[in-house]
C-alpha cells in the first residue's frame, strides 16, 4: 500500500515528520473501514463542563463521528499538535508567591511526582467525549455507560497506542455535582498497536469499533436489513463480537507473525 510505504520511508525522519504521516495513515484507514457511515473531521472543540457549567474546550485533531447524527466515535491525537498548539490554546497561570500561599493555606510541593501513566490532557479529551456523547442522546442523559477511545502514536513513534475508558453515569455524576462525594473512578485500557504489523490488523481493530459504536437503542448495526453479513469482518446476524483484546490475525504464508497487542489497565479518579 501506498500508505505503508510513506511510512517506511519516514521511518528515520524527525518526530514531527512520523507524526504526519501517522495521521495521514490514520485518515487513510478511516476512510476505508467507515465506508460512507463515518467521517473523519479536523480540528474539534469539545466542551468540559464541570458543575453544569462549560469551564474549559479541549481541542482535538481528528475526530471521528457519525454522519447520521454525529455522535461522537472516537479521536486521534499526536504529540506533535500538543506542543505546536498548547502555547495558544493553554495558557500559563501565574503561580502564588510564597507569602501568597502561606495566605490560602497551600504548601508548597518542592518533591518531584511520578510520571502519569496517560496524559491528563488526553483524560480530559474522553470526559469531555462522554459529556458530549451524553448531551446528544434524545433524552440528554444516558443510562448506559459510554465507551470512548482515543488514538496517539508512543513516544517513539514505534506503535500506535489505543485508549479505551467505560464512562459510567456515576462517574459523569462528580462532575455535574462537584459538592457530592462518589467512589466512582475511570478505569481505562491502553492497547499497543505496533506499526510493523500487518495494516488489516489495524484495519480489523477498526471495523471492530465502528461496528459497536452504535448504542443499543438505535437499532441494528450492519445497516439494511438485506445485508445479512457484515462487509469487511464476515462476522453473520446474531453471533458476537470479539472484545478489543482479541484483535490478532493469522499472518500468511511466509510472513512474519506479528507481535501481540499489549494491554495495560489502569484506574483513575478513585
Amino acid at each position: 500500500m501506498a500508505v505503508r510505504k510513506l511510512f517506511r520511508v519516514g521511518l528515520g525522519g524527525l518526530p514531527h515528520e512520523k507524526d504526519k504521516i501517522i495521521n495521514t495513515m490514520f485518515h487513510y484507514f478511516v476512510f476505508f473501514a467507515a465506508r460512507g457511515r463515518y467521517t473523519a473531521r479536523a480540528s474539534l472543540e469539545l466542551r468540559f463542563l464541570f458543575g453544569g457549567k462549560t469551564v474549559a474546550w479541549v481541542f482535538c485533531p481528528i475526530v471521528v463521528h457519525e454522519n447520521q447524527n454525529r455522535r461522537l466515535v472516537c479521536v486521534f491525537i499526536d504529540q506533535t499538535w500538543m506542543e505546536r498548539n498548547g502555547r495558544p490554546y493553554f495558557v500559563a497561570r501565574r503561580r502564588k508567591n510564597k507569602r501568597a500561599r502561606e495566605r490560602s493555606g497551600t504548601k508548597s510541593t518542592s518533591t518531584l511526582t511520578r510520571t502519569p501513566p496517560i496524559d491528563p490532557y488526553f483524560v480530559a479529551i474522553m470526559i469531555a467525549m462522554a459529556q458530549s456523547i451524553r448531551q446528544a442522546s434524545p433524552t440528554g442523559q444516558e443510562e448506559s455507560v459510554i465507551t470512548v477511545r482515543l488514538f496517539t502514536p508512543s513516544a517513539d513513534r514505534e506503535s500506535l497506542l489505543l485508549h479505551t475508558a467505560d464512562v459510567t453515569p456515576q462517574f459523569l455524576g462528580k462532575f455535574d455535582f462537584p459538592y457530592l462525594r462518589s467512589a466512582a473512578s475511570l478505569p481505562i485500557t491502553q492497547e499497543v498497536i505496533p506499526m510493523t504489523c500487518p495494516t488489516t490488523h489495524l484495519m480489523d481493530i477498526l471495523l471492530r469499533i465502528l461496528n459497536t459504536s452504535l448504542p443499543p437503542h438505535r437499532g441494528k448495526r450492519l445497516g439494511p436489513p438485506q445485508e445479512k453479513k457484515a462487509r469487511s469482518t464476515g462476522r453473520t446476524r446474531g453471533t458476537k463480537l470479539k472484545p478489543l483484546g482479541d484483535t490478532t490475525i493469522q499472518p500468511a504464508a511466509g510472513s512474519p507473525r506479528p507481535r501481540r497487542s499489549k494491554r495495560k489497565r489502569t484506574r483513575l479518579g478513585s
